[in-house]
């Protein structure tokens, strides 16, 4: 009888160990899931990092290209900045308007 109850503690011990086992090796699984999506937060994280430098670069350079188209409609004599940019009609117009003396006006 005592046999009996020393092997049933013994397949119970067995079955035990297999499923600490198996939970030890779900934990390991799950860590290193949880380690691949730290990766790819990190990762996301840069890439948002690089995007707002871009996007700061890029509100720079509006700004920059917007002050250039801006001084070279008020002077269109000036040397074209941006080949392939007309200057304002109206604005040129003004401008020759002004050039002229008040009697030819």
């Amino acid at each position: 009888d005592k046999d009996r109850q020393i092997a049933a503690l013994e397949a119970r011990l067995r079955k035990l160990n297999a499923e600490v086992q198996q939970t030890e090796e779900v934990i390991k699984a799950k860590d290193h899931h949880i380690d691949v999506q730290k990766q790819a937060i990190s990762y996301n994280v840069a890439q948002l990092r690089r995007l707002r430098q871009l996007e700061a670069t890029a509100s720079t350079a509006r700004s920059a290209l917007a002050a250039c188209v801006a001084r070279y409609r008020l002077a269109p004599d000036e040397p074209n900045p941006l080949p392939g940019l007309a200057p304002s009609p109206r604005l040129a117009g003004q401008d020759r308007a002004a050039e002229k003396p008040a009697a030819e006006r």
